[in-house]
C-alpha cells in the first residue's frame, strides 16, 4: 500500500477516536473559541467531530468487506482460541509466505482444536448482503482435511456446530503459477445455516489431533451477492 494510501487507513481506523478527542478538545475550549474570528477553529474541530462518527456509523452498517489483505481490515478485529498469529512478509523466507502484496498471517497451532476469529465492530457483516466467503491458505503444517470453519451468531453461539465445517475439496482451488502451494477456499454462508441477521464473528481453524505447527492466511474477504 502506497504511504498516502496507509495514512489514509490510519486517519480513518482512528477516527472514533479521532472525533472524541476534537469533542473534549472543543468542550474545553469552548470559551476561547467563542471570541471573534474563531470560526475556521470551530469549523474544524465541529468537522472532525461529526466527520468521525459518519465514518464510524456508516462502516457498521456497511462493513468492509475485505478483511485481510496485507493489513486487517477497516473496522475488523482479531481474536484467538488457542492459535496465535502474527505479520510475516515474502522478505522473510524464500518459500513464497505471501500470496498477494506484502504481507500474509502465520497462524501458529498445537494439538488441540484452535480458531482466529475475525470479527467487525460496531456491526457485524448482515448474512442479506454476501454470499460466500473467500480466503487463500498455504497449509504448511496441516493435515488434509484439517482446516475448519465457523460463523459465530447472538450470545457468541457457533454455526453450524462447535466443531465448524471442514475445508474440503469441494471448497479448494489449487492456485498455479508462482504461489503453487497456495490454494483458494470459497465457502457458501447457506453451508452454515446460520439464521438471518448479522455474523458476529467468522473463525477458521484446525482439527484436534494435529501436531505442532504453522499455516498461512491471506487475502481473506466476503463476496457479495450478484444482483
Amino acid at each position: 500500500m502506497s504511504c498516502a494510501g496507509t495514512l489514509v487507513y490510519i486517519i480513518l481506523s482512528f477516527s472514533p477516536l479521532i472525533s472524541m478527542m476534537c469533542f473534549l478538545i472543543y468542550t474545553i475550549r469552548r470559551k476561547s473559541i467563542s471570541r471573534r474570528g474563531s470560526v475556521w477553529e470551530k469549523g474544524f474541530y465541529l468537522f472532525c467531530i461529526i466527520g468521525g462518527n459518519v465514518v464510524w456509523l456508516w462502516n457498521g452498517f456497511y462493513p468492509s468487506p475485505e478483511i485481510f489483505d496485507d493489513r486487517v481490515g477497516l473496522f475488523w478485529g482479531i481474536k484467538t482460541d488457542n492459535v496465535t498469529w502474527t505479520f510475516i512478509s515474502d522478505t522473510q523466507s524464500e518459500e513464497k509466505l505471501v500470496f498477494s502484496g506484502n504481507n500474509s498471517m502465520m497462524v501458529s497451532f498445537g494439538e488441540k482444536r484452535g480458531w482466529i476469529i475475525f470479527h467487525h465492530t460496531p456491526l457485524g457483516p448482515p448474512t442479506h448482503r454476501y454470499e460466500e466467503i473467500e480466503f487463500y491458505i498455504k497449509r504448511n503444517d496441516l493435515k488434509n482435511n484439517a482446516v475448519v470453519m465457523r460463523l459465530y451468531g447472538e450470545n457468541k453461539k457457533p454455526y453450524p456446530t462447535e466443531k465448524g465445517i471442514s475445508i474440503n475439496e469441494g471448497h479448494i482451488q489449487i492456485c498455479e503459477g508462482s504461489r503453487p502451494n497456495w490454494e483458494r477456499a470459497r465457502v457458501k454462508i447457506e453451508e452454515f445455516k446460520f439464521p438471518d441477521g448479522r455474523i458476529l464473528g467468522i473463525g477458521i481453524g484446525k482439527e484436534d489431533g494435529v501436531d505442532k505447527g504453522t499455516f498461512y492466511l491471506d487475502c481473506i474477504r466476503l463476496i457479495e451477492k450478484k444482483r
